[in-house]
């Protein structure tokens, strides 16, 4: 028997929200922030893709050998890690500029 294993990062954004896990367009589970899934699957090829709400990934074809185990990261959006604390940044900036200037 052959494993898919899915680990799914933790992120700030989409933290309480769980993402189903889809394998050839049926739903086999969803994951957790920040959690690690193992399924058992028989050797063959698969198209995986995950979604949350209205959003989805993209389709990935996986080709599973007999005992074979493969990994997949799943994340959201790659560069939000530094994306949201800069827009928090910008946001105090202008806010303090605003108080300084006194800009309504």
């Amino acid at each position: 028997m052959s494993k898919l294993v899915i680990n799914r990062r933790s992120e700030f954004a989409n933290r309480g929200r769980s993402i189903g896990i889809y394998l050839n367009n049926e739903k086999i589970g969803t994951i957790e922030d920040g959690e690690t899934k193992e399924f058992d699957l028989e050797k063959g090829k698969y198209k995986l893709h995950a979604k949350i709400d209205w959003c989805g990934s993209q389709e990935q074809e996986i080709l599973l050998k007999e005992n074979e185990t493969k990994a997949v990261e799943l994340t959201g959006f790659t560069k939000n890690k530094w994306i949201l604390p800069i827009l928090i940044l910008i946001q105090v900036i202008f806010i303090g500029i605003s108080f300084l200037v006194d800009i309504n």
